[in-house]
This record gives structure tokens, sequence and C-alpha cells, in this order.
């Protein structure tokens, strides 16, 4: 007989245990083991349990490749799901093994494991039972994620009608959802309490705009409030607010600038004037976003890379960027990162070249993010390791700190409404100095349109629970030694780029704390 010890992990969030049966089947090189009832005496895999059985074969099975998870019915009880963060096997020999899940396993199935070591799809190619899983697994994962055209200019979206057809593996977590509903409801009751819900009137004042504020103010939202017409302000949003991405270095001056010398010349100081001002690099605001569609066909890889995107806005050398500052030290983080991981896989760059999968995942971001624009230098596929270090880096970086960047800051900047109106209800004035604070709360949101943006830029700003800062992976995909110094040495760097924030900030009239790591998410949460 062969004893081998099973651990199985259940997930240590609400609901994650189950109480239907599951058994076991160990598939190894040599042999196929019996399939083996998981239970012990009293509850097993209640939510964050590690339970231990014992499993006796006829014999060896050599190196274990694969287990088998078999889910099924027990006794009267209906079906539940289960969160299986892992399995880990010892042999007879001592030898672990081990076999990450991390995932629901929803209705009576059999769901197939294989060990965790990482390898490429061509170390497969001569193990039909590794191979046929990986198969199987991207066959499956193509019918649970598909494609559908929301409009034909915009990126694909997901093919569901509603968030509740999504695959229990990326839905909000119970924790999440209900902290996002809850910051909802509570947030629309308050305004509904205060009277505001629904008006359909002008403002009567600034001061009462206050009245709407004021439960949920930071000291961001506070000084906006306060500095929101100054000039100077203006200008450091477009440096440090919710749209870091539009400033960029103005050679010349349009002929159909609407700013004179003797306009600036309090702020620009005596003996120069515009031009002077600008042949020693000052700067000007690019303009504001456009629409997605007309966004999509200007979108170039230089853009969403920080590194190339900043070289081409020429503003590498604008004093008090924070954005730039500790964007660039966050790719630079995470380029290391990502460098460290590809070197221990991707030996040569004709390994890259000759991996189908990972050729398939960027070209089909290709074709279905960037719809086969040429013209964005986004590439098909690639080539190199360097090109795929810069890759990885950029979709690393764009879904976890450039989110922040842009989206974090939302109710501190925009829940002043003034500051950040969501519509106009009449054009703008044509002509200087002929607006008067009544004329431009006729132009600004109604009452109820400024109460519903204030709930709306609270629930996109407010983390709803459930976070995992950058760096941080509870879920441990990677089994090996050299990944984990890895994720190990990226961690520690991310968090002396927190101090350094931090130390930065304490001297700060208003601190620029959206790219601290400590409150960047992993991915994009919201």
């Amino acid at each position: 007989m062969a004893l081998y010890k099973v651990m199985v992990e259940t997930g240590s969030f609400l609901l994650a245990g189950t109480f239907d049966n599951i058994s076991i089947t160990l598939v190894g090189l040599q042999e196929v083991g019996a399939k083996s009832k998981l239970d012990n005496f009293g509850r097993d895999f209640l939510p964050g349990a590690t339970d231990l059985y014992h499993i006796n074969e006829k014999q060896d099975l050599g190196k274990i490749e694969l287990i088998r998870l078999h889910k099924e019915p027990f006794l009267f009880f209906s079906e539940n799901n289960w969160f299986c963060s892992q399995v880990t096997v010892e042999s007879p020999t001592g030898k672990i093994y081990h076999f990450p899940c991390y995932r629901w396993i929803e209705g009576y199935l059999t769901v197939e494991l294989p060990e965790g070591t990482a390898t490429l799809a061509s170390a497969e190619v001569h193990n039909p039972l590794l191979r046929g899983w990986r198969e199987n697994e991207l066959k499956e994962r193509r019918e649970t994620y598909k494609w559908k055209v929301y409009h034909k200019d915009f990126p694909r979206c997901i093919d569901v009608g509603n968030v509740t057809e999504l695959d229990s593996n990326v839905k909000y977590s119970i924790t999440k959802s209900l902290n996002f509903a809850l910051t909802q409801e509570t947030s629309t009751l308050e305004i509904k309490l205060e009277g505001f819900f629904g008006r359909q009137e002008s403002w009567k004042s600034l001061e009462d705009l206050k009245r709407v504020l004021w439960t949920h103010k930071t000291a961001t939202s506070e000084y906006v409030s306060h500095h929101w017409r100054e000039d100077a302000f203006f200008g450091y949003q477009f440096l440090n607010g919710v749209d870091p991405m539009m400033i960029k270095k103005c050679n010349k001056i349009p002929d159909n600038f609407p700013v004179t010398d003797s306009m600036v010349a309090y702020i620009l100081g005596p003996k120069t004037n515009l031009t002077a001002e600008l042949q020693s690099t000052a700067i000007g605001v690019a303009g504001l976003a456009e629409l997605i569609s007309r966004d999509m066909q200007a979108m170039t890889y230089t853009s969403i890379c920080i590194t190339d995107n900043l070289k081409s806005r020429e503003v590498e050398s604008v004093p008090n960027f924070y954005y730039r500052d500790d964007g660039l030290k966050i790719w630079s983080a995470i380029e290391s990162y990502v460098s460290g991981i590809v070197d221990c896989y991707y030996k040569s760059d004709e390994s890259i070249q000759t991996d189908p999968e990972l050729q398939a995942w960027v070209g089909e971001i290709f074709k279905e993010g960037f719809l086969e624009r040429k013209s964005s230098g986004v590439p098909s596929l690639l080539q190199t390791r360097p090109e795929l270090i810069k890759y990885l880096t950029m979709v690393i970086f764009t879904s976890s700190a450039q989110h922040a960047a842009v989206n974090s800051g939302q109710f501190d900047f925009l829940a002043w409404m003034p500051n950040g109106p969501s519509t106009m209800r009449q054009p703008p004035p044509k002509t200087k100095g002929t607006a008067t604070l009544e004329s431009v709360l006729e132009i600004l949101p109604a009452v109820g349109t400024t109460a519903s943006m204030m709930v709306a830029v609270r629930l996109l700003s407010k983390e709803p629970g459930d976070m995992r800062p950058l760096g941080t992976f509870p879920d441990e995909h990677f089994t090996e030694e050299e990944p984990k110094r890895c994720i190990k040495a990226f961690q520690e760097r991310l968090s002396q780029i927190s101090a350094e924030i931090e130390s930065r900030n304490a001297s700060l009239p208003l601190k620029y704390d959206y790219l601290n790591p400590k409150v960047i998410e992993n991915s994009v949460s919201i």
C-alpha cells in the first residue's frame, strides 16, 4: 500500500464552504489512483478550514501530475457552491505537490487541476494528459468569455446581458457586493432626506451647494471648494487631478489664442511675456478628453505606456508633477518584477515566438480591444523578450496604477460640482466679463442632477471592501521559489515607494496619494 496525505484548503470568506460530497482522484505518471471520498468525522470544508485526509493506494502512482475533484450530492441537501483555494498532496516518499485552484466550483461535476509548476505549452507537447487538460481549459474559457459589439467604434465587451450572468469567479465577492450596495443605498437615502433628489431648479447660491457635500467631504474636496476659482489650482488639476494625461508642451502659441500678455502679466511678472515664457519651456493645456470613439482613434501604444507617453508630451521636466514622479517609480517596479518572471520561463526570443497561447492572447487584445488598428502601434504579436516585458508591464500598470490615478480622485475633485460640472444646461458665455453668479448657476446642473452625480462619484471613488493592494497575491498560483523571490522583491520596492510618497506628502498643502501602492488595487475593482 502507498499512503498519500491530502490537504484541502477552503476559502476563508462568507459562504465559501459546502455540504456537498467531495472526492478526489490522484493521477500519477505511472498509474491513476482510485476515486476516494474526502470525509472526516464532523463537518468538512468549512470556510477558512484546511482539512487533512489520508488516502491508501494499491501502489505508488509516480509523479502526481493532475488531480480530479468530484463534487456530488450529499443526502437531501441542495447543491451549494464551494470555493476551493488549493490542494496539497504529499507522496509516500515525502514529495510535496501543489494544486492551486482559487475558484468557485458550481454544480455537480468533476474539476481537473494540474500540478502548480508553471510550464509553457511547448513543454507539454509530448504529455497527452496535460496537453489535453490545457486544450480543454482553453476551450472552456472561450465558451465562458465571449465578445459582443456594443458599438462598432468601441472596444468589444463581454457577451452578457447583466452582471448576474457572469461567471461567479469574475463577480464581486459577497463582501464587496454588500459594501457597494450599502454605500449606494445610504448615499441615495441621505440625498433624499436632505430634499435634493429629483429637484429640477437651479441652485440659489454656492453656499447651498455646500449642504450636499457636508456629509462625506474629504480634505481634498474641502480644499477644492475653497480654491476652485484660482488659475493656479486649475492648472494643478491637469497635473495631479483626475485627468493628468491631457497636458502637453505647447511649442507655439496659436494665432487664435484668447489670452493676451496683459491678462497674465500679474502671474508672469515683469520683463517677460507669453512668447518668452513659451521659449523657456512653459506649458499649456492640450484640451479635454474626446468622446470614446474619437479617443479610440487617437489611442496608441505610446499613449498607454507612461514612459513613452510622458516623452511624447514633453513634460519630463514640469515641476510638481506628482502623477509623473510616482507613476514612473511604479512602472519601473512593475517592469523589474515582470522581467524576473519572464526570465523564469522564457529563456529565449524563440520561446516567445513559438508560444501559441501567448501569441493568441496578444492577437485577441489587438483584434477585440484595439479593433485591429495598425496605426495604434499596439503589437498583434510579440517577437522578443523585451517586447513581452514591456507589454506585460503596460497591462499591469494600466489595470492598477493608471486606473487608480484617473478614478480614485473623482469624489475629491468633482464632489464640489462647479469644479467639474457633469452637464451644462446652457451654452457657456462667449464674451469675457459678462457672466454673473446667477447666469453661471443657470448654466450649471440642476439641484437633482448635482445630487445624483454626488452619489455616482462617491461610488466610483470609494473602495468597496475586500481590497487587494498592488503586489498583494493571496492566491498562490506560483509554487516555485524563484517567482516567489520576484514577488517578495516587488513588494519590498512598493513599500519603499509608499514611504517616499508619504514623506513628500507631509510637506504639501494638498497631498497626492492616488499612486501610493498602499491604496492602488491589484486590478480594476470598480
